[in-house]
């Protein structure tokens, strides 16, 4: 015959657990990477602050620039998905460095219209710098249709 018994309830005692002993190594890969971003933010350009300015590390000051652009050209996908365009692209950017130029990435980033936006934008830039932990750069975007807007050439006077 099926014993017939109660189930008891748990009582607090018996529910709580001791924390691990150890707490499982994440790989960086997966961990925040705004956290170990080298990628500053600097006061925005022009008289209405519509060309954010941003240094990774500390970029050369050299005459010999690298300005590239940053949507299709070194990153695709979403701004929350974001992907190199090609697996080469970091190789080829520390190789522009270790030659002697100066890496500016330029980008147009009209989109940009709320403060939160513009936050998720920069963090996107920050796990981008994360990926180039050995890359310094300058980035400028500009957020409206004005001189700093590519192909105008504000910017430059910089």
């Amino acid at each position: 015959m099926a014993s017939t018994s109660v189930p008891r309830k748990r009582t607090i005692e018996s529910s709580i657990e001791a924390p691990p002993a150890k707490v499982a190594k994440m790989h960086p890969f997966f961990s925040k990477t705004s956290a170990t971003s080298t990628l500053r933010w600097l006061k925005p350009l022009g008289s209405s602050n519509t060309c954010l300015h941003g240094v990774n590390m500390e970029p050369l000051s050299v005459a010999k620039v690298a300005a590239l652009d940053l949507d299709g050209t070194l990153i695709a996908g979403p701004n929350n998905r974001w992907r190199w365009w090609n697996k080469s692209v970091p190789t080829k950017l520390s190789e522009i460095v270790k030659d002697g130029y100066a890496l500016v990435i330029i980008t147009n980033q009209a989109g940009l219209k709320k403060p939160e936006q513009v936050a998720g934008w920069k963090r996107k830039l920050a796990s981008i710098a994360a990926a180039l932990p050995e890359v310094p750069f300058r980035v400028f975007a500009a957020v409206a249709k004005d001189e700093y807007r590519k192909p105008m050439k504000a910017f430059i006077a910089v």
